[in-house]
């Protein structure tokens, strides 16, 4: 052993055998890697189509019938939101076009602020009722304020989509 300051001598430890074949590696360096499978497994989507974007790294994770036309749904309400905010005016009031007006039974009817003809109301809350409500009278209302009718405010929302980059 070797004596140490104080004089005692300290045992010798030799090194651990280095492992060979069959039971062990020559290597101190792992020769095979087990990676665990897949944490989270690509989630079953029911949807015609879909896609999963990392924005940040700017890569498409996951999508299914990306290149498909479908109906852009509440997206519309967005672009209705973007062009009467670029409008400005929000204190102005509007005064509800028949046009507007859901009957209980009419398409989109369920999703309404409950409008009637004349009613008047701000840009700002029929904003509050598009974006917060997702109401879809709101959204005619303001159409029709910015652009005199629903057909030619889409032309508008089109034509405005066009300048974001929006093809389809």
């Amino acid at each position: 052993g070797q004596t140490m300051a104080s004089g005692v001598v300290a045992p010798q430890v030799a090194p651990p055998p280095t492992p060979v074949p069959p039971n062990g590696s020559p290597s101190p360096f792992p020769s095979r890697l087990a990676t665990p499978r897949d944490p989270e497994p690509i989630p079953e989507v029911e949807a015609p189509s879909f896609v999963l974007a990392d924005l940040d790294a700017g890569q498409v994770l996951v999508q299914k019938a990306s290149g498909d036309i479908r109906p852009i749904a509440s997206l519309t309400k967005l672009m209705t939101a973007l062009l009467v905010l670029e409008a400005g005016r929000l204190d102005r009031i509007v005064r509800v076009h028949p046009d507007a007006v859901f009957d209980r039974g009419d398409y989109g009817a369920g999703s309404a602020l409950g409008l009637r003809p004349g009613e008047r109301i701000s840009v700002r809350g029929l904003l509050a009722g598009l974006v917060l409500g997702s109401a879809n009278d709101a959204a005619e209302a303001l159409a029709i304020e910015a652009s005199g009718s629903v057909s030619a405010f889409v032309e508008d929302m089109n034509a405005r989509a066009r300048t974001l980059g929006m093809r389809q």
